[in-house]
């Protein structure tokens, strides 16, 4: 277990000493990413490399919090030092905010927010992204923002650089 352990805290600190990001929760590729997003299949995998159990339920008891303080502890100099020590303090529980991002960010991928127009900008740039019937793209998001969203664009993520 701890030869598993070792080695899946190797692969999901990856992302982080390519600098892909400053958390291995961030990327979304990973198993641990996936883990916490809430996939069942990556939460089981993970249970059952570190603590030996494999539901979710492991996970969510277990290995969530004691696997990300893992991963800290196992960065070394790929993490920085006060963002360890925070993650330690905290016994590897994240914050209600982090854990949201965690478990949201496959609602928002390969979507875009913004004004009519701007939703309408992107609708046009990746038209081939659309069924040939729709014909605009801009959906209200309601309320008073007055912020509109292109709903479905999820089946096939486009990338939009600024």
């Amino acid at each position: 277990a701890a030869t598993l352990s070792a080695v899946s805290a190797y692969i999901d600190l990856n992302p982080v000493r390519a600098r892909m990001v400053d958390d291995p929760a961030k990327y979304r590729w990973s198993g641990y990413g996936a883990a916490m997003a809430g996939d069942p299949d990556a939460m089981r995998g993970i249970a059952r490399v570190f603590i030996g159990g494999a539901t979710e339920e492991d996970f969510a008891k277990v290995a969530e919090e004691n696997y990300r303080a893992f991963l800290y502890e196992r960065g070394g100099d790929s993490l920085s030092p006060e963002k360890v020590r925070e993650v330690l303090e905290r016994k590897g529980r994240l914050t209600v905010r982090q854990l949201l991002r965690c478990r949201v960010r496959h609602f928002i991928a390969g979507t875009c927010m913004g004004d009519a127009e701007f939703v309408e900008g992107v609708f046009r740039a990746h038209r081939d992204h659309f069924g040939r019937n729709r014909k605009t793209c801009a959906r209200s998001m309601g309320g008073a923002l007055r912020l509109y969203t292109a709903r479905r664009l999820k089946r096939e993520p486009v990338t939009v650089s600024c």
